[in-house]
């Protein structure tokens, strides 16, 4: 109804479902006025929601402890750092901080042992 509020309406059998409800203005056949309410069954979107927020959670456990540097980055010149994973100071002895306050961080590396034929191929 507007409000955020999780709410429930009880079934005959005593069951809760969770339903979204939409009200809205009108007239009535005398002009009056009166409310139209939209109710709808709520159940799958907020289980698709917890599901979502239950991968996110995976998701964010395997990049920040897992045993690889995950890097976003945006589109530009240098690669700016949109995030980088905690294991970023474990590798590469750079803190997260410090990638996404110098967008250049990543072209001033130094680069050794890498053939140009190796670094450019898939």
């Amino acid at each position: 109804m507007g409000l955020g509020l999780p709410l429930f309406l009880q079934r005959r059998d005593g069951t809760l479902v969770p339903v979204d409800v939409g009200l809205a203005p009108a007239r009535g056949p005398q002009g009056e006025p009166v409310v139209v309410a939209a109710v709808r069954d709520d159940t799958a979107r907020r289980r698709a929601e917890e599901q979502v927020r239950t991968l996110q959670e995976r998701l964010r456990t395997l990049v920040e402890h897992g045993p690889a540097i995950m890097h976003v980055s945006r589109l530009d010149p240098t690669a700016s750092t949109i995030y980088i994973s905690p294991q970023v100071e474990s590798v590469l002895g750079y803190a997260p901080a410090e990638w996404e306050a110098d967008d250049e961080l990543w072209v001033k590396l130094p680069r050794t042992g890498i053939s140009r034929s190796r670094r450019t191929s898939g």
